[in-house]
């Protein structure tokens, strides 16, 4: 049975209302390149560079021209963005023959199965380590007055309830200037979303901040540090313990919120709409809790901050009390060689002190006798004896001198 001929406006119709709504793959994007282009001729695609090749973190842009053939005959396409791949020319030129979906082209066929199908090409065994173009060197960034304009701007609003759509007002410079001068406690800070935010509404946040900000699409010398940072913190919030982790984050912030308002915890926005509460209201009910979810992870990363300034300073503690262990071991060990350089000249002069002892070359008067003293008498052992008259004169003067002991009474009174 023959296929169905759609008409070219009703089918491009079809494939810009699924690219506007995102119903399409998350790795391709398309659009018209000019909202007025009444001929749906002219669009802009891109793609992202596939995971673990040398295309990885790159935006790739191209060009596609549907005439008026289309779908009957396939689209041209170009690659704006600088690329290495077999089937694409030096101009950006893809080649229909190295592409199945162009090259077997069915009037089925979309703009999307186009985009996927280069994707996959640059995915191939052969074409996945590909050399690629250097990227081009950004502007130069604007001056410093710019990045604090920026910053005051920001704490002034930081008060006013801001609608989920609010980055989409942003360009692309003023995203890379908010991404780059400050840190957030939240990847949901980086994209600027709920923190019940859906699988689907986190992707197309994604898709559309990294479309503006991309180095490969944005020139500017800050565009690479925005980008690394956008991406880390969509990473963040795919893992599945990450996302938990903020889902209590905002569980508890909300009961905190509504406890503050005296409602329900568990009520939910149904709830507050029948108890009358008002749209207005609700809408700062949800801000509010948007606040106390952004303050209660700021509270856990100066908490998560201390905790790493400790273990740095035990671990620092510790280094210093090892580095003062192994200094103490060489000390010893420095002493201990100095002890066995003289061992042999210890042992040298002991075995020649024994030697000198065992021949009784020398006596050891470590230790001496007391030897009485003989007692002498005078006349018989030779000792000097005075005569009698020499004796006498002897006891006169003795007896004279304690006789006159006693002379200092006479003055008493």
């Amino acid at each position: 049975m023959d296929e169905v001929k759609v008409p070219r406006s009703f089918k491009l119709l079809d494939e810009l209302e699924r690219g506007q709504k995102g119903s399409v793959s998350e790795w391709v994007s398309f659009g018209l390149e000019r909202p007025d282009d009444i001929t749906l001729s002219n669009w802009s695609c891109t793609i992202l560079g596939y995971p673990g090749t040398a295309f990885e973190n790159r935006i790739y842009c191209l060009e596609v021209y549907c005439g008026e053939q289309y779908p009957d005959v396939p689209p041209v396409v170009k690659f704006i963005t600088r690329i290495n791949l077999p089937g694409v020319d030096q101009s950006g030129n893809v080649m229909p023959d190295y592409f199945p979906v162009l090259k077997n082209w069915r009037p089925s066929s979309s703009i999307e199965a186009v985009l996927v199908d280069i994707r996959r090409h640059m995915a191939a065994p052969a074409n996945r380590r590909l050399p690629q173009p250097e990227e081009e060197d950004g502007e130069k960034a604007g001056n410093e007055d710019e990045i604090l304009n920026f910053f005051f701007s920001e704490i002034e609003s930081i008060n006013k309830a801001k609608s989920d759509a609010d980055i989409l007002t942003l360009s692309a410079k003023e995203l890379c200037l908010r991404l780059t001068s400050q840190s957030f406690a939240s990847p949901y800070q980086v994209l600027q979303l709920k923190h019940n935010a859906t699988e689907d509404e986190i992707k197309k946040r994604y898709r559309k901040i990294s479309l503006l900000i991309h180095p490969d699409k944005f020139k500017h010398e800050k565009a690479q540090d925005a980008f690394n940072v956008l991406l880390n913190a969509f990473n963040e919030i795919q893992q599945s313990d990450s996302k938990e982790k903020y889902k209590q984050v905002y569980e508890e912030a909300k009961k905190v919120v509504y406890k503050r308002h005296k409602a329900n915890p568990n009520a939910t926005t149904l709830d507050l709409i029948a108890a009358g509460v008002l749209d207005s209201d609700i809408q700062e009910i949800e801000n509010e809790i948007q606040r106390e979810c952004d303050a209660m992870l700021c509270k856990q990363q100066e908490r998560r901050e201390y905790a790493e300034r400790c273990v740095r300073a035990n671990m620092e503690y510790e280094k210093q009390l090892a580095a003062a262990q192994v200094e103490l071991e060489k000390q010893q060990l420095k002493h201990q060689v100095e002890w066995d350089k003289t061992r042999d000249m210890r042992v040298s002069s002991w075995r020649n002190f024994q030697g000198k002892v065992t021949t009784k070359d020398f006596k050891l008067q470590a230790f001496k006798m007391v030897e009485p003293k003989r007692e002498q008498r005078a006349g018989v052992d030779g000792v000097k004896r005075g005569t009698i008259a020499e004796s006498q004169t002897d006891r006169k003067e003795k007896r004279k001198k304690i006789v006159h002991q006693d002379t200092y009474k006479a003055n008493w009174r």
